[in-house]
């Protein structure tokens, strides 16, 4: 299950860095072209009208739609594994949205990073896919039942979160360390 969760969390941070790749070199392409051709006007206005199309992009399904998947969802994923009730904090509409939004966000340009979203991305995969259900697709599979109890399910959406580290950073100790030092606390 844990090479399954890294497997998983590591193609997801993949993808998620190929489209954001794509989308910055198409505005930066055309505003080359654009600059070569000595049009710095329309340089311009093509550069903000693109970054403000996918800024919309970005913030329209968060704002209207699913909320839960805002900002990075480290605190929610720490309260989380602390024992506070956070809604929809592991929901499969949570993470198309949190995916969606951080590709279009990033690659608008924003002042952001995937870091913190890719964490919370990691521990939403390994929160679904340890207990091979879903209540937004409306599936049970047989498989791994024994997995579904809380603290074992608190384990995977650390190792989770462990995985999005190493993704985001490219560093797998400090995923492993990020765990055991913030994710995985139960001090006061």
């Amino acid at each position: 299950m844990m090479g399954l969760i890294g497997f998983s969390v590591g193609f997801i941070g993949f993808l998620m860095h190929q489209l954001i790749d794509v989308i910055s070199e198409v505005k930066w392409d055309k505003a080359s072209e654009f600059i070569k051709d000595r049009d710095f006007g329309l340089a311009w206005v093509w550069v903000i009208g693109y970054s403000v199309l996918f800024v919309l992009a970005s913030s329209i399904p968060v704002v209207y739609y699913r909320p839960s998947a805002g900002g990075s969802g480290i605190p929610e994923l720490i309260g989380f594994l602390n024992g506070t009730v956070v809604r929809h904090i592991f929901n499969f509409k949570t993470m198309l949205v949190k995916f969606f939004s951080c590709v279009c966000a990033v690659g608008a340009g924003l002042p952001i990073g995937p870091e913190g979203p890719m964490i919370h991305l990691g521990s939403l995969v390994g929160a679904g896919l340890s207990q091979f259900k879903s209540q937004t697709l409306n599936f049970k599979l047989p498989f791994f039942e024994r997995f579904r109890n809380t603290e074992d399910r608190r384990n995977f959406i650390s190792a989770g979160a462990a995985a999005g580290v190493a993704s985001a950073f490219g560093a797998p100790v400090g995923g492993l360390l990020f765990s055991m030092e913030e994710v995985s606390s139960f001090g006061t």
